[in-house]
């Protein structure tokens, strides 16, 4: 897979065709934008980067990497302590199976070699059934010919949601076949020219982050464009009783601190922690105000997703409330955001 860039920060999505794509796929899907938006964006990276400062860059969910028994993929490979450590932090996470660019490109065999592998890496790591696994291919190769790679990989019976990452054209002819069961569209670096945002695929990788990672990391981000089930800690209740709504507080929402609330993902209930925001509250961008910002977005009022809460961003804000029906005093806090995820 292509090397990991430094951000640089941009757009929520990246050009109109992105927007576009998460908006079709939404409707297809019946999936609430706002709650989909808390959510929405994660990365992966190939060197292990501390939980903490991954979730204080307000991503939501972590793909990592599996690999073959050989010692010149461990620099790369998730290790059991990383995968708890992730979890743990309440993110996300999904797997990218990845040893080398032509490996898909050696038939069926190769596909149950690699399949047996990753059996061995899964019961490694502890991983539930239900964990997605992404197949990489890592080059502009054409679709057909990898086809009895991955026909190799579905004989084996691995047990997790099988996937691939490569061109649109790769994803949406193995997910036209039946061969897996999501996709991630590889972003163009040099081998993949023109590659257009596919409406099928699962996860859009964008080469310029929109949200930063203290510490000078390499990472690359993740659109979910489709819901998909990710690995998640264990919840202390079972997945089919209500989310908690946000915990109000008495009085005005313009005190300082956190506030906590829950977002159902693919039936699980996933903790999310926002701090009450309000005009002036901080020169840098704040990544839940940019989630915030995209809300209002979805909500129809044209406001800069840039992270920083400013006159523009509260001015939407209390048309908001009027609407919703909250007491109208431009702060962000638990009462505004249950009325607005309700919705």
């Amino acid at each position: 897979m292509k090397a990991s860039r430094t951000a640089s920060r941009g757009a929520p999505w990246k050009g109109a065709a992105v927007g576009e794509a998460v908006k079709a796929s939404l409707r297809r899907g019946g999936v609430s934008f706002f709650r989909w938006w808390v959510l929405v964006l994660g990365c992966d990276f190939a060197s292990p980067i501390p939980p903490d400062r991954v979730k204080a860059a307000g991503y939501g969910f972590v793909f990592r990497y599996v690999a073959p028994p050989d010692e010149r993929f461990d620099w790369k490979r998730l290790s059991k302590s990383e995968a708890e450590g992730l979890l743990g932090a309440g993110l996300g996470l999904g797997l990218f199976w990845e040893s080398y660019a032509s490996r898909p490109l050696e038939g069926f065999g190769a596909g149950v070699e690699d399949g047996r592998d990753a059996v061995a890496e899964l019961r490694r790591l502890g991983a539930p059934r239900s964990v997605p696994l992404a197949v990489a291919v890592d080059g502009d190769y054409p679709p057909g010919s990898v086809v009895p790679y991955f026909e190799g990989w579905r004989s084996v019976g691995v047990a997790a949601l099988l996937g691939v990452y490569g061109s649109a054209a790769v994803c949406e002819t193995l997910l036209q076949r039946g061969l897996v069961g999501f996709a991630v569209q590889a972003a163009p670096p040099g081998w993949l020219r023109n590659n257009r945002v596919s409406p099928v695929c699962h996860f859009y990788q964008r080469l310029s982050p929109s949200l930063r990672i203290e510490g000078g990391w390499r990472w690359d981000e993740l659109v979910m464009l489709r819901e998909v089930g990710l690995w998640r800690a264990a919840a202390g209740r079972r997945s089919g009783q209500p989310a908690a709504p946000p915990k109000a507080e008495a009085g005005s929402e313009a005190g300082s601190g956190v506030f906590r609330f829950e977002v159902r993902v693919g039936g699980v209930a996933v903790p999310v922690e926002w701090p009450i925001m309000r005009i002036g509250m901080s020169k840098n961008p704040v990544p839940a105000v940019f989630k915030w910002q995209g809300i209002l977005n979805g909500f129809g009022y044209r406001v800069a997703c840039d992270g920083v809460f400013g006159p523009q961003t509260e001015e939407a804000t209390r048309a908001l409330q009027k609407r919703l029906g909250v007491a109208v005093d431009g702060v962000v806090g638990p009462r505004t955001v249950e009325a607005a995820l309700s919705r």
